[in-house]
């Protein structure tokens, strides 16, 4: 962590003008991991999946995200676990298409970048970017 505002000041002084961090967005299951343990339990009939999904967090992510974001650093701080995650347990295992979104736990499906990509660039202040995708 004490490495972190070093490199940012570091990026800083060679003329890089906005730094943005990006938080882990490690699941502690995969989309199909998650299925299959739902359908068994029958949570998908009652539509709990992505609260079965919110209780196998990765707490280790989650407390990582919690100390970048702590830090009075001169970056713009990014979680993607709130978009994977957006309330405390519940985490998306779907797309709004009905597409997987981790296919291991800490890698994203093409359709999830997508998705996830999109929820980014329209919450976090990335205009600067341009846009990276037609509307």
């Amino acid at each position: 962590m004490e490495e972190l505002n070093h490199t940012v000041a570091e990026l800083k002084k060679r003329g890089v003008k906005q730094v943005a961090i990006l938080g882990r967005k490690d699941q502690g299951l995969n989309g199909q991991m998650i299925l299959q343990r739902s359908l068994i339990k029958h949570s998908w009939m009652e539509g709990n999946l992505d609260r079965f999904s919110g209780n196998k967090r990765n707490n280790e992510a989650i407390n990582l995200n919690s100390m970048i974001k702590s830090l009075n650093g001169d970056f713009l701080y990014i979680d993607l676990m709130r978009i994977a995650c957006p309330e405390e347990h519940r985490c998306h295992v779907l797309t709004p298409d009905g597409d997987i979104i981790f296919v291991d736990v800490m890698h994203l499906s093409k359709h999830a970048y997508k998705f996830m990509g999109r929820k980014l660039y329209e919450e976090n202040g990335l205009a600067f970017l341009g846009m990276p995708f037609s509307k």
